[in-house]
């Protein structure tokens, strides 16, 4: 079966959707619907909510404003229900995968053995303290950067398509299990912040901190 061809049948019963004016049971999602379904639709309904808003931006907006009241609330009433229609869209979706059961053993093992080789990336520049793991020659700071960007990737690349809250969470093992097999040692976790969880700023500023603690280690 098709990583996108499951059905809600698979992982819930058929439900109403509450965007209606009525918000009872008017229309409902059939338990046939696979999840690339929902997924077109929800690209339709946000292509043609953002089509409808473009219409009140700017200049527009003016024209717009001169309408009746009437017409101007029941035009963002409708948009309000596209919206809502979106959102309980995205939810159905969130609910069919994270509730997807592992249904290709072998899959299983290819990313268990895709994991083993991200770790095994990871614990070699950990243990490489600084230096090349093939011929020991002393890293640049530029270069242990890069090996240490490449490392997390291999962690993201293994695990394969995932959110990027998936990824936030993959990284910051990723820089913790180098940290750990790194001459620095196990960090302490209630201080220690992973670059995952910084902003691009924060970023910059702590790697010129490391590298002038190196630096200062080195002279």
């Amino acid at each position: 079966m098709a990583r996108n061809d499951f059905t809600l049948s698979n992982t819930t019963k058929a439900r109403a959707v509450k965007f209606t004016a009525c918000g009872g049971d008017l229309y409902q999602l059939q338990d046939t619907a696979s999840v690339l379904d929902i997924k077109n639709q929800l690209s339709a309904r946000l292509h043609q909510l953002t089509a409808i808003l473009s219409m009140v931006t700017g200049e527009d907006f003016e024209t717009f404003n001169c309408n009746a009241d009437e017409n101007k609330e029941n035009f963002l009433w409708g948009c309000s229900m596209l919206a809502e229609e979106c959102r309980e869209l995205a939810r159905y979706i969130d609910k069919a995968t994270s509730d997807k059961p592992i249904q290709n053993a072998e899959e299983s093992r290819v990313g268990a053995q895709a994991g083993m080789e991200a770790l095994q990336a990871i614990e070699i520049l950990g243990d490489s303290c600084g230096h090349h793991p093939d011929d020991g020659s002393e890293m640049s700071m530029y270069e242990y950067w890069n090996y240490h960007d490449a490392a997390v990737e291999k962690m993201l690349q293994a695990a394969g398509i995932h959110s990027s809250y998936l990824s936030g969470f993959l990284a910051t093992i990723a820089e913790y299990v180098m940290l750990t097999n790194s001459c620095g040692g196990v960090p302490n976790l209630q201080v220690w912040k992973p670059e995952a969880a910084m902003s691009p700023e924060e970023k910059e500023i702590s790697r010129a901190a490391f590298d002038m603690e190196v630096k200062g280690i080195s002279a």
